[in-house]
């Protein structure tokens, strides 16, 4: 409860970020996690509504808006990863 946030490196070399929230510890990759990209595949999939999460990391107005439109427009948000999109899950 001590801190707001802090960046950690692990022995590996990558980097996360830790959020307390209310006396709760959220580890978090360095990049942030994104599908922008494939909104027109995932709306083919049957997915037709999306949530835009800005809750655990800081962000100024202009990004918001900034990502929200890059969303909309199913162009890729830089600095994002896509989880196990590409590789799938194994």
């Amino acid at each position: 409860c001590d801190f707001k946030q802090m960046e950690m490196t692990a022995p590996d070399g990558l980097k996360y970020l830790a959020v307390d929230r209310w006396c709760r510890s959220i580890i978090l990759s360095e990049q942030a996690f994104s599908w922008s990209a494939r909104v027109r595949e995932l709306e083919k999939m049957g997915a037709h509504r999306f949530r835009l999460d800005f809750v655990n990391r800081n962000y100024e107005p202009q990004q918001i808006q900034q990502i929200c439109e890059q969303v909309m427009n199913a162009q890729p948000v830089p600095a994002t990863h896509e989880g196990n999109w590409a590789r799938g899950l194994q």
